[in-house]
């Protein structure tokens, strides 16, 4: 696929299988069959994700700052679970949780445009 391509299209697919989360709701007798495929193909699609990931970083980076660079993602991304944590919570004192679940699943899938221009690498 290319890294680019790959990027866009595991964000893509990602989204759409967070949007099967929010859905289990709306068809409760069907919710494993929601859950079990959110789980696997989100999961696949995350994987193909963080593994390009990982492989553009140590393409870009000089080796002597990779552990830096690194290290710095990590926070930078681990460093935002929290307060997405917070914020969700504060939401959904406004909203119901699967409100908040449906807002956060699109945001998800449209957070993967962004990456729109690199799908040609």
């Amino acid at each position: 696929l290319g890294t680019g391509h790959a990027f866009f299209t595991a964000t893509i697919f990602m989204g759409f299988a967070y949007l099967l989360i929010p859905a289990a709701g709306l068809y409760p007798a069907r919710a494993v069959w929601f859950l079990g495929c959110q789980q696997l193909f989100g999961d696949f699609a995350w994987s193909l994700y963080a593994v390009n990931e990982i492989v553009l970083r140590q393409r870009v980076t000089p080796p002597e700052l990779l552990g830096r660079v690194n290290a710095a993602m990590q926070i930078a991304s681990r460093g935002m679970l929290p307060i997405g944590a917070l914020i969700a919570g504060v939401l959904t004192s406004f909203i119901s949780v699967q409100s908040a679940m449906w807002i956060g699943a699109v945001g998800i899938l449209l957070s993967g445009l962004w990456l729109w221009p690199v799908r040609k690498e």
